[in-house]
C-alpha cells in the first residue's frame, strides 16, 4: 500500500459525509478552539443548497462557559466580515449554493465558523467551569445502564493491570474502554500509558474488538500538544459533542 493510498483512505474515512433526516452532515478537517471537529450541514433540493455550521460556533462558545447577550451580535458581525450570514439562532450559513460552488461554500462557512467561535471567546468572558466528570458519570450510567462497568481492570501488554473509568459492553464482541481527562499532566499521562499498553496487548486479537476512547472537557483550555498526546492514546471525544447525547460514545 502506497503512502498516497494510506492518506486517501484516512482522509476519506475522517471526512465521509452522512445523512441525518433531510440534511447531509459533512465533517471537515478543521477544529474549533478546544479541538472539536467542525461539522457542516447541507440542505436543499436539486438545484441549490444551503450550507451551514448548524450553530457550531455558538455551541463551542457556550460549551466553554460563554454567556452574554452580545454573543449573537458579535457572531453575526464576524460572519458578515467573512462574506457569509448568521441567522437569529446563531447558525452561520451561505444560501443559494449550486452544486459547482459546494466545495468553496463548505470551505467559506467552515472558516467563518471557526473564526466566529474565536471572536466570541476572545471578546466575552467565560464563566467558571465545574469538573465535568460527575455529570458525565451520571449520563453514562443512565444511558448504558446494565452494560457499563465503573473502574474496570484490563491487562496490558506489559503484564500490568490498568484501571479504566468505564468498560462499556456494546455487544458480545465489542467493548469500549473509556477514560475522562482534564488538562492536567498526571491525568493525561495516566490515561495515555494505560491505553497504549492495552492497545498493544489486543492489536492482534481477532476474537473480540477493544475500542478505546478518551473524553476531554473542551470547555477548558487545552494546548495542541496535550490534544496530540490524547490522540496517541485513544480516539478523543470532546465533552460538548456528547453532553446532550452520550450514546454517541459508541457511534
Amino acid at each position: 500500500m502506497t503512502t498516497l493510498s494510506i492518506v486517501k483512505d484516512a482522509v476519506a474515512e475522517l471526512t465521509a459525509a452522512y445523512q441525518v433526516g433531510n440534511r447531509v452532515i459533512v465533517p471537515v478537517l478543521v477544529t474549533y478552539p478546544g479541538g472539536t471537529m467542525v461539522q457542516l450541514l447541507v440542505e436543499g433540493g436539486a438545484d441549490t443548497f444551503v450550507v451551514s455550521d448548524g450553530g457550531g460556533a455558538l455551541r463551542c462558545y457556550l460549551a466553554q462557559g460563554g454567556q452574554g447577550a452580545r454573543a449573537l451580535r458579535l457572531l453575526q458581525e464576524a460572519a458578515r466580515r467573512h462574506g457569509v450570514a448568521c441567522n437569529d439562532d446563531g447558525w452561520i450559513f451561505e444560501s443559494a449554493v449550486d452544486a459547482g460552488r459546494l466545495p468553496s461554500a463548505l470551505s467559506a462557512v467552515a472558516d467563518a465558523s471557526v473564526r466566529g467561535a474565536g471572536t466570541l471567546l476572545s471578546h466575552l468572558r467565560p464563566r467558571n467551569v465545574a469538573d465535568f466528570r460527575p455529570v458525565l458519570d451520571r449520563m453514562i450510567r443512565s444511558t448504558f445502564e446494565g452494560r457499563v462497568k465503573r473502574d474496570a481492570i484490563v491487562l496490558g501488554a506489559s503484564n500490568k493491570e490498568h484501571r479504566f473509568d468505564y468498560a462499556l459492553r456494546v455487544d458480545d464482541r465489542r467493548t469500549v474502554l473509556i477514560d475522562a481527562v482534564l488538562p492536567d499532566p498526571s491525568s493525561i499521562n495516566a490515561a495515555i500509558v494505560a491505553h497504549l499498553d492495552v492497545r498493544i496487548m489486543h492489536v492482534e486479537d481477532t476474537t473480540r474488538a477493544i475500542v478505546q476512547k478518551i473524553i476531554y472537557d473542551d470547555r477548558l483550555e487545552w494546548s495542541s500538544a496535550d490534544l496530540a498526546l490524547i490522540r496517541q492514546g485513544a480516539t478523543p471525544i470532546a465533552y460538548s459533542s456528547i453532553a446532550n447525547d452520550p450514546s454517541q460514545i459508541i457511534a
